[in-house]
């Protein structure tokens, strides 16, 4: 297992205040990371979450903040400078919400929504992050899905999401990984999240009736956890 104790451990998430980000959040901040976790509009989860780390005596910064836009960054800026000697774990979470729906009702601005928040903002974010975790050889961790691999019916704008994502995290390591960046993906199943309690009741029962395996947060984030701290063996993205 990696140790980087001595310099200390910042995990930065994206989308962190609810669903698999906030599992994710818990799950680094009692491994002992410090974590930055970013959002973009949903403030009361974000003084729920805040509130629950204090409780916990747990290290953490919750910052508003749209990785979608290169305007103004100061106050993430700022603390990840505080941080700038420690090692850094970049998890690419966000994601943009949806309903599944008919290729056929499918507008653009779908396409384009969910490209905005899984594909441009992880590019800015791991752009803007690139110096400080290349400089102690950090961690770079993108969030696909299990539908890239056997696509349902109703998620073309996900998945063409997930697919540029994916594409995305192939040429971080192609570019990086011989300067000692670690460039992982994962693909979790279908998770009960706000996301897809938001779905109708008869979607969920079609999924329900596949068979299989509902994935719980709390469980992914571990997993990621295990892939952070070297815990399994490294695979290609």
């Amino acid at each position: 297992m990696r140790n980087s104790d001595e310099k200390g451990r910042v995990a930065v998430i994206t989308g962190a205040t609810k669903g698999l980000g906030k599992a994710l959040s818990f799950a680094f901040a009692t491994a002992g990371y410090e974590v930055i976790g970013v959002y973009r509009s949903d403030s009361d989860n974000a003084k729920i979450v805040e509130s629950e780390f204090k409780a916990k005596k747990l290290r953490g910064h919750f910052i508003r903040q749209d990785i979608t836009e290169d305007g103004n960054w100061e106050e993430f800026d700022q603390i990840v400078e505080a941080n700038r000697d420690k090692h850094f774990t970049l998890i690419a979470n966000a994601s943009s919400p949806f309903v599944p729906k008919p290729f056929h009702l499918y507008e653009w601005t779908d396409f384009s929504n969910q490209l905005e928040v899984n594909v441009r903002g992880t590019f800015l974010i791991f752009r803007r992050l690139l110096p400080t975790i290349i400089k102690n050889q950090g961690t770079f961790i993108t969030v696909l899905s299990s539908v890239l691999n056997l696509p349902p019916k109703g998620f073309a704008a996900y998945l063409v999401a997930k697919s540029a994502l994916e594409g995305l995290t192939k040429a971080a390591a192609a570019e990086y990984s011989d300067r000692g960046l670690r460039v992982f993906s994962v693909s979790p199943g279908f998770m009960k999240t706000p996301l897809t309690d938001a779905w109708s009741d008869h979607l969920k029962s079609m999924i329900d009736s596949k068979g299989d395996i509902i994935q719980t947060p709390q469980k992914v984030a571990e997993e990621v956890l295990e892939l952070a701290e070297g815990c399994k063996t490294k695979e290609e993205p």
